[in-house]
Parts: structure tokens; sequence; C-alpha cells
């Protein structure tokens, strides 16, 4: 059996069984790159080049992990 025969039996099994068993992990991750596209989007109009916008979009990812704060701070505007 190929590496990849395998890795598609196992893995992707697990995963599919990890998403269906936990709704709020779907959900979750679905919020988490719906807010880093948003972070992109917002922060791509303020900086120029890759010096400027690396570490932006960097921080994008980090308040992608941590998207309710993210949200909060955005709608309350703190």
């Amino acid at each position: 059996m190929s590496l990849s025969a395998t890795a598609e039996m196992g893995c992707s099994k697990d995963h599919d069984a990890m998403l269906k068993d936990r709704p709020w992990l779907s959900f979750y991750l679905g919020m988490a790159l719906l807010t880093v596209l948003f972070q992109i989007w917002w922060r791509s109009s303020q900086c120029v080049g890759l010096d400027g916008c690396g570490p932006s979009f960097a921080k994008a990812i980090a308040w992608g992990a941590i998207w309710p704060a993210s949200w909060i701070v955005l709608f309350a505007g703190i």
C-alpha cells in the first residue's frame, strides 16, 4: 500500500470524524478563517510592500486564532 493511500485512509477519516463529532470546532475554524480574511483585507489598504504588510498580516493571523476578541475589539472600538 502506498504512503498516500495510507495517509488518505487514516488521516481523512479521523479528520472528518473529529469535525462531525465537534460542530463547535468546525464553527470556530470557519470563523477563524473568516476573521483572517477580513483582517488581511482591512490591513491591506493600510500598508505598502512586504516590509510593511508582512508584520501586519502576521497580526491578522494571530487575531484569527483569537477571533472572539478580535470582533469585540472591532465592534467596541477599543
